[in-house]
Order: structure tokens, then C-alpha cells, then sequence
């Protein structure tokens, strides 16, 4: 198994809480987050990531972008 990272898309999550008629409870400049998916390759762990999330939210992240 790999493991994929993905960091929220602070814009993207707020969009989404928007489009769903959701308020956000927290402190938005603060808007946080990693994903964590293992799977045996990244089209696999997209395809898990839809299953519990708006992936539109999400970018992957890899080592080298740190």
C-alpha cells in the first residue's frame, strides 16, 4: 500500500460549506487539514477519497512540496 497526502483547500472547503447551506462554527482564517489515504496507487485513493469526501477540496501533497 501507498499512502497519499492531501491538504485542504481552505477556498474550495468554504465553497462547499456554502453550496450545502452549512455555517462554519470556527474560526475560518484558521481552516486546517490533512487527508490520509492508503491505496495501491493515486487513482485508487481518489476514487476512496469520493466515497467520504468533496475531493475538490482537497490537493495532494507530497514531501517535495514542503
Amino acid at each position: 500500500m501507498n499512502t497519499y497526502r492531501y491538504k485542504v483547500i481552505p477556498s474550495k472547503a468554504l465553497e462547499m460549506y456554502a453550496e450545502n447551506g452549512m455555517e462554519t462554527e470556527f474560526d475560518e482564517a484558521l481552516l486546517n487539514g490533512v487527508l490520509i489515504v492508503e491505496a495501491e496507487s493515486e487513482a485508487e485513493a481518489d476514487k476512496f477519497r469520493m466515497t467520504y469526501t468533496d475531493i475538490r477540496m482537497w490537493e495532494i501533497y507530497r514531501e517535495e512540496d514542503k
